[in-house]
């Protein structure tokens, strides 16, 4: 939704959180818990995640709920559903 604004494609979420991981993979990205991951970690499972999805043939504008805990599995899964 856009209410009538252009979205600009730079500003989106997942875009730059891949800009941060691009200039900066070996900073901490999501600290919890007894986990630690760094921004290239996160990309990295996003990535597979996202993979995982399109193996499954879903579609780029599919909906794709995330339903878990929380923890650092959730922002790997929000952002492998937004790539």
């Amino acid at each position: 939704m856009s209410f009538g604004r252009p979205i600009d494609p730079d500003r989106l979420l997942h875009r730059a959180f891949l800009k941060q991981a691009e200039t900066s993979p070996d900073a901490s990205a999501v600290i919890g818990g007894l986990r630690a991951l760094t921004y290239g970690e996160v990309r990295r499972h996003a990535e597979d995640l996202a993979d995982r999805l399109l193996g499954l043939r879903l579609k780029a504008s599919a909906p794709v709920a995330v339903v878990m805990e929380s923890g650092w599995e959730v922002v790997v899964a929000s952002l492998g559903v937004l790539l």
